[in-house]
């Protein structure tokens, strides 16, 4: 009777495993599919994202990390809006890029590799305090 109790209790335990799984699947694939309608609608206007956030902060950070890691092409984008950026906004995409660096470096070394290459060429005063400020005590590889 002890082993066909556990027997029976192992077998709830995997159909309730394989369920939770299946619901945390299904999530992901809706959580993805307002990212890239995100990462789309941005590459299409690039400027509407500064001029939504005229004074950086934790919007503009946050919708950056984002982007980038929604659809890594966004990233070279996202760069490219610093020669119209204010500081505070210069500030945020500095933060935002790290912060997205540091978790895409979790999944594929390779592109956060480039990322962090691309951040630390970066020469703008602002744009580097950020930078290095998101990164704590973290020590990634081109930073």
């Amino acid at each position: 009777m002890c082993v066909i109790g556990r027997a029976f209790r192992f077998i709830a335990g995997v159909v309730f495993a394989v369920s939770v799984l299946a619901a945390v699947g299904t999530s992901a694939a809706n959580a993805q599919q307002p990212q890239t309608s995100a990462a789309s609608a941005f590459l299409a206007n690039p400027g509407q994202l500064l001029q939504q956030n005229p004074n950086g902060g934790a919007l503009l950070t946050t919708a950056v990390q984002q982007l980038a890691l929604a659809d890594p092409s966004t990233f070279k984008v996202l760069l490219g809006l610093l020669a119209n950026a204010n500081d505070q906004q210069k500030g945020a995409i500095g933060e935002g890029l790290t912060k997205a660096a540091k978790v895409e470096v979790l999944t594929n070394q390779t592109l956060a590799e480039d990322w962090q290459q691309q951040i630390a060429a970066i020469t703008d005063p602002t744009f580097k305090t950020a930078s290095t400020n998101a990164l704590g005590d973290v020590k990634l590889g081109a930073i």
